[in-house]
């Protein structure tokens, strides 16, 4: 019995020692990867997604998202994208429920604090998942009112960057304990 008990506990704590291990790294990767991708941009009809600081029009809501995806067998890239993409259905589910064709100013939020770019997307890889925490204004604009008919989720990104799909490292600031989730939620 003491033996058994003795393997019993080995397995355990070997099974724990990969997510003791475990890597969680913020990476940056392109958005035009998941933008240009007509497999992964075919559900997003009816809504445009515009990135960075650009507003145009007065948003009506908010939709703050998180979306978790398997890392196994993944490359950390693919991962990302996938997580993105379902990402930003929830955020088209979001805007059609308000009547809304918009969804301006998204932003990174995975480092707590809001990241705007127009290029890149922020993505929290670890040793099992990647996740993408992202937020953006819901805008009441029809899609043909929207001044960047480039940036449409129908169309290609023709004035994105192509970057060379490797990530970087980005520095984490510190989480806003204030800050709440889609539901009300705090943070911390």
């Amino acid at each position: 019995m003491k033996i058994r008990s003795m393997i019993i506990l080995a397995g355990v704590a070997m099974a724990a020692l990969p997510v003791a291990n475990a890597k969680q790294q913020i990476q940056a990767w392109p958005i035009a990867d998941v933008m240009n991708n007509p497999e992964y941009m075919k559900n997003m009809n009816g809504v445009t997604f515009l990135w960075g600081n650009e507003l145009q029009g007065e948003a009506v809501a908010t939709s703050n998202v998180e979306r978790v995806t398997t890392g196994v067998l993944k490359s950390d890239k693919e991962a990302c994208e996938r997580a993105l993409v379902d990402a930003l259905e929830e955020m088209r589910l979001h805007a059609l429920q308000r009547g809304a064709h918009s969804v301006q100013a998204i932003k990174s939020t995975v480092t707590g604090a809001p990241y705007a770019s127009d290029s890149e997307y922020l993505c929290l890889t670890g040793h099992t998942n990647s996740r993408v925490f992202i937020q953006g204004k819901i805008v009441m604009n029809a899609p043909d009112q929207v001044n960047s008919p480039t940036q449409r989720a129908s169309q290609p990104i023709a004035n994105y960057e192509q970057r060379e799909a490797t990530p970087r490292p980005v520095s984490t600031p510190k989480v806003d304990p204030q800050q709440e989730d889609l539901y009300g939620t705090p943070w911390n």
